[in-house]
């Protein structure tokens, strides 16, 4: 991985099957790779394997640190992961998604064109959003590069900094840091408010899809009788359409205002770097020059 970086390779997924699907997952977190896809892959670790406390505060530490996606592809008859899920403390960093085809462990098992299709419905986003993020990484770069040969005019012109000069730089600089930042952060919270808007529509699915069944099952009974039999199972409209729709609607909430913070702090930013231009007409000729 290191040769493949330092020979100006971009590396953005990172693949792996079997006992080489943990080895990827550990390899890809450790280069901070924006994508691991993994195939019927061994967990991370378990409690019952053999690490060392310390290295499985290692692992832990290492998934903390990491900031892209993880996806697990699991064939629905796969003994590792049916296996693994009865072994206390496996750990799958990341999102699991079954693909129901009635096959086993094997590679050639994700192959065919069905899972080759399943999969790239699974993971239409994921290329796009690193191309974003890039994007916003070169923008910012390109911001900051200009803001030091502008530090360098000024040093020229005046053989050291003013104080406003100073101030107009260092508050440049933080403008640029937290738009970048904010644009990144706009990529991800995006991302994951469409997922919960699919999940929403996913809430009101499975409700209906739930009053559909029981109405096949109980085709002689009333549409009350139906309904008093899914509340005696748990089956309630609350339970499985409104409290997790009400769930999903305040995570959504919750990402916007993080985003609106970020856009009040650039924008109180914005107005202070105005502010020293307008009082400072000699700085204002310099940075219009």
């Amino acid at each position: 991985m290191n040769d493949l970086k330092a020979n100006g390779y971009d590396i953005d997924t990172v693949t792996g099957h079997s006992l080489g699907g943990r080895n990827g997952t550990i390899m890809g977190m450790e280069h901070n790779i924006p994508n691991i896809i993994l195939y019927n892959s061994a967990p991370l670790m378990n409690l019952l394997g053999n690490l060392k406390k310390s290295n499985q505060q290692e692992l832990s530490d290492l998934f903390g640190r990491y900031s892209g996606n993880i996806i697990y592809f699991v064939s629905e008859n796969d003994p590792l992961n049916k296996a693994a899920g009865g072994v206390p403390g496996s750990i799958y960093p990341g999102k699991i998604i079954i693909i129901k085809n009635g096959k086993e462990h094997d590679i050639t098992g994700f192959l065919t064109k069905e899972e080759q299709d399943f999969i790239r419905q699974h993971t239409p986003d994921l290329n796009k959003i690193y191309v974003a993020q890039k994007k916003v990484q070169t923008d910012t770069t390109k911001k900051l590069i200009g803001l030091e040969l502008l530090r360098a005019k000024f040093l020229k012109s005046g053989g050291g900094l003013s104080a406003s000069e100073e101030i107009y730089l260092d508050a440049s600089e933080a403008l640029i840091l937290t738009q970048g930042m904010s644009k990144t952060l706009q990529i991800e919270i995006d991302d994951i408010k469409k997922m919960y808007r699919e999940a929403k529509k996913d809430s009101d699915k499975l409700w209906t899809d739930t009053l559909k069944t029981a109405d096949s099952i109980g085709s002689t009974l009333h549409q009350g009788e139906v309904l008093d039999s899914l509340n005696g199972g748990g089956a309630t409209e609350p339970i499985v359409r409104i409290e997790p729709k009400e769930e999903y609607e305040q995570k959504i909430s919750e990402l916007s205002s993080i985003q609106q913070e970020y856009y009040e702090l650039i924008g109180q930013i914005q107005t202070s770097i105005n502010k020293q231009v307008e009082t400072d007409q000699e700085l204002a000729r310099q940075i219009g020059g």
